[in-house]
């Protein structure tokens, strides 16, 4: 059985222990990795449980990157025998298809959908070309948090009713941004519709929060967690991790009988 681990940098495992005798999985549309893959949380749960470890991680993903590129590897690679965590990412961070005219492919590109608004922009401490202004019209600027929030729960309810359907086992979390400020009715919606029995602390801060609480864990970069915030991202997913895998066994033993 394998674990496919999905989601930005923090799930990818930067700045963590690189893992020995690993090759990176390649597929068409999953950004080229530039190391062998660290000892991420997603890593550390698959040695506990005894899984292959599977790592569709990059860093700088967007929540569209997360799902689909994890419906690409499904596609291609069937769902028997796996289970999945997802670490979602910053509501902001987007993708958009490119045309490279050096490879004459197209590609996919991340980067960061942002209002016009100065005092928004001002947030930031610095502003980088991955920042890409969103394209507002005079009479009706955008609703920003409601914009954001409303793709973000689209999207993981998309990955829900995908593996649900498919029956495979899986844990999701919040592993670098946690927005949840929208009041719109139609967000609200989407939102109420997450499972957060599979959800670790839906409405809770992303873990890049808690490592600011808990400076020791952060890596040199201040930015990541280091080598001990990964195995303590894994410690607190494991309870669920291990829950949600305990129920898809008997499951499975219900169905084996009942055939």
């Amino acid at each position: 059985m394998k674990l496919i681990n999905c989601g930005c940098s923090f799930a990818h495992g930067y700045n963590g222990n690189l893992i020995k005798d690993y090759k990176p999985i390649r597929l068409n549309g999953l950004a080229e990795p530039k190391d062998n893959g660290f000892e991420s949380a997603g890593w550390h749960l698959a040695k506990q449980h005894g899984l292959d470890y599977v790592d569709l991680a990059r860093n700088g993903n967007s929540n569209e990157a997360i799902l689909r590129t994890l419906r690409s590897y499904l596609n291609h690679n069937g769902s028997d025998d796996m289970a999945v965590l997802i670490g979602w990412t910053h509501a902001f961070r987007r993708e958009y298809m490119s045309w490279n005219v050096n490879t004459e492919r197209g590609e996919f590109i991340q980067y960061r959908e942002v209002p016009q608004n100065d005092s928004f922009l001002s947030k930031f401490k610095r502003i980088e070309p991955m920042m890409v202004p969103f394209n507002e019209r005079g009479n009706r600027p955008l609703s920003y948090d409601d914009h954001i929030e409303h793709r973000q729960y689209n999207l993981m309810l998309q990955a829900q009713q995908m593996l649900c359907l498919m029956e495979i086992p899986y844990v999701m979390y919040n592993g670098c941004g946690s927005e949840h400020n929208s009041n719109n009715q139609a967000v609200l919606e989407i939102k109420s519709q997450i499972d957060k029995e599979r959800f670790y602390d839906f409405n809770g801060p992303g873990y890049d929060q808690y490592l600011q609480a808990n400076p020791h864990l952060l890596s040199k970069d201040h930015g990541h967690p280091g080598p001990a915030g990964h195995a303590k991202l894994a410690e607190l997913l494991s309870p669920m991790f291990k829950k949600v895998l305990t129920a898809s066994d008997n499951s499975n033993i219900i169905h084996t009988h009942e055939h």
